[in-house]
Formats: structure tokens, C-alpha cells, sequence
């Protein structure tokens, strides 16, 4: 199917200025009704009383006319769709549960994020399309379900450990959020390796907000091995970004060994295999939530659109001293 869809992209508005963060607690979930969550998955394997012509008349984004019906009828028939459909189910059921997350989820987008439209949720099979697994085109998101069902499902055999181990069910709402945090920041600049580090840095502080019930490892996508060995080299690879000066390079190699998905972080070292993926990414986090940390009284949406050179050398980051 992943050849067959089309969402449109809005782009956000401007940035305001907010008063005081709230505690998370304080945010209470919006009523179950404002939750929109259609499941096309549903409707689009089970229905069989509905036509593909049907069905466009509500789905019609997923189902694009230049495709022949006969193609979408074969789909509805497939016997690996339907197997990655009842597997979905499975793990998913009725989603209500999922819908009362959401609705926690959206209050504080409402909070942190004012100017973002609450959008409508969409299900469906993907094929195990985990590069887009949650796809925010604004006012929908798009969640393809099979992607969320669990590390060692048979259908994940032969992926690679790194990306199998942000397949579980409580990865949903990681990603959720996190895709919420990308669309916020998508109009932001990026020339040196710092730019990038810190508008991840901003994703993540930006999950973290939107759903603490995950812990920062669960967004990172680490394990606790993973985790356990940064808190203990932390200092000496920070070193290595100070002393390289990476932080104002324009490499575009760079970005792809030290913010990119993968076994591990490149650094040319004989210890790289040792390294967690995506250390650029864990360091932007940490400047940005020092940042964070030091103007209590500044809005999410305000520190999203700071330059990344004002907010780090305001952030006052330090880092812990290696183990």
C-alpha cells in the first residue's frame, strides 16, 4: 500500500510566546469525543458490503482513482494484508485504549503546542513500512498499526536489531509524539552538524512533554545496556565533539554517522561498535533540556524557534563526568 498513498503536508503557523509551563499532571485528558480516529483498516478489510468506490467517498487519500479498483479489490483479498490485519487486531483490538492515550496525548499538544490543529487519526496496514510508521501531515496522522507488534513478531524476522526494538506496542505513542515534534520544527534551518542536533534535541525534549509516560530511553530507542554505557562515557565522547569541531561542520557524512538510525554511532574509533546509535541526537537532547531547565518561564513553541547557536551557548550544558 505504501506505494499507493498521498497526504497532504500544511505547514504549521507562526510561533508564539506562552506563560509557564504546567506540570503534567495538571493537564487533564480531553473528553474521549474529540478524539477523531477512523479506522480505515478496519473498514477496508472487513467491510466487504462497500465497494472500493465505497469506500473513497470517506477514504478517498487512501485511495487514489489513478489506482485501478481492481488493484485495491486484490489488496482487500491479499493473504498477507489479511494476516497483518487480524495480527494488528490482536494486539490492538476496538483501540479504545489507544483513544484514551490519544486523548491524554492531545490535551498537551493543546497546552505546549497552541497553534497545532487537532488532528484526525487514521489506521491502516502499511505492508511493516517502518519508515513511516506514524506519517503527520497536520490535520491527519497517519498510523500504520502492523508496524507496532512487537520485537520478535515473525513478520520483523530479518530487520535489523535497531529497528526491531522500536516496534513494540508502547512505541505507538512514542512515535506519535514524536512525529508531532518533527512537524513542529519542519521549517527550521539546518547548515551545520549543531543545527541538526539541536532541532532533534527539540524533538525529543518536545516527546518527552507530549508523553512522559515513555522514559527518555523509550524515546531514544534504546536499551538499558545502550543507556547504562553513555551515562558512563558521556564526558569522553563530548570531548571528541569539542576536539574534532564537529559541532560548526558542514559534513554531511558526520550527520549521517552520528544522527542517523543505525547499529551504532560512527566515530571513527576502534570502539564504534560500542557506541549507541544516534549520540548527536542524545547530546541535542541534553543541551536542549538544560536549556529548558534554566527558563522555566519560556513556552515550548518560543524555544522551538530559537537558533541552535543562541540555545546552546545559553544552555549550560555540562556534561556528566565519564565512569
Amino acid at each position: 500500500m505504501s506505494n499507493h498513498r498521498f497526504f497532504p503536508v500544511l505547514l504549521l503557523g507562526i510561533f508564539v510566546l506562552g506563560c509557564r509551563k504546567a506540570p503534567q499532571a495538571e493537564i487533564p485528558p480531553l473528553s474521549l469525543d474529540q478524539v477523531n480516529v477512523a479506522r480505515f483498516d478496519v473498514v477496508f478489510y472487513s467491510d466487504t458490503t462497500r465497494s472500493v468506490a465505497e469506500l473513497r467517498q470517506d477514504f478517498s487519500v487512501f485511495l487514489p482513482e489513478y489506482t485501478p479498483d481492481s488493484i485495491w479489490e486484490a489488496k482487500r483479498v491479499d493473504s498477507l494484508e489479511l494476516e497483518l490485519f487480524r495480527e494488528t487486531q490482536l494486539v490492538f483490538g476496538d483501540f479504545n485504549n489507544q483513544k484514551k492515550e490519544l486523548a491524554q496525548l492531545l490535551a498537551r499538544v493543546k497546552y505546549h503546542l497552541p497553534q497545532r490543529k487537532t488532528p484526525k487519526f487514521y489506521t491502516l496496514i502499511s505492508e511493516v513500512d517502518y519508515n513511516y510508521s506514524v506519517f503527520d501531515a497536520d490535520s491527519l496522522v497517519v498510523l500504520g498499526l502492523d508496524n507496532f507488534l512487537g520485537a520478535e513478531h515473525p513478520f520483523y524476522q530479518g530487520l535489523p536489531t535497531y529497528i526491531k526494538q522500536t516496534m513494540e506496542p508502547g512505541q505507538l505513542m512514542v512515535k506519535i509524539s514524536a512525529a508531532i515534534g518533527r512537524k513542529a520544527i519542519e521549517q527550521r534551518t539546518a547548515t551545520y552538524l549543531l543545527d541538526h542536533m539541536i532541532a532533534q534535541g527539540m524533538v525529543l525534549h518536545t516527546q518527552t512533554l507530549l508523553w512522559p509516560e515513555q522514559n527518555i530511553q523509550a524515546h531514544l530507542g534504546y536499551t538499558p545496556s545502550q543507556w547504562d554505557w553513555i551515562q558512563k562515557n558521556e564526558s569522553d565522547l563530548w570531548r571528541i565533539f569539542l576536539d574534532k569541531a564537529w559541532l560548526y561542520a558542514t559534513d554531511q557524512n558526520l550527520r549521517i554517522n552520528l544522527l542517523m538510525p543505525g547499529p551504532f554511532s560512527k566515530f571513527g574509533l576502534d570502539m564504534d561498535r560500542e557506541i549507541p546509535p544516534m549520540i548527536g541526537k542524545y547530546f541535542g537532547w541534553k543541551i536542549v533540556s538544560s536549556y529548558a531547565q534554566g527558563h522555566p518561564d519560556l513556552s515550548l513553541e518560543a524555544m522551538l524557534a530559537m537558533d541552535a547557536r543562541s540555545l546552546f551557548e545559553s544552555s549550560g550544558y555540562k556534561p556528566a563526568k565519564s565512569k
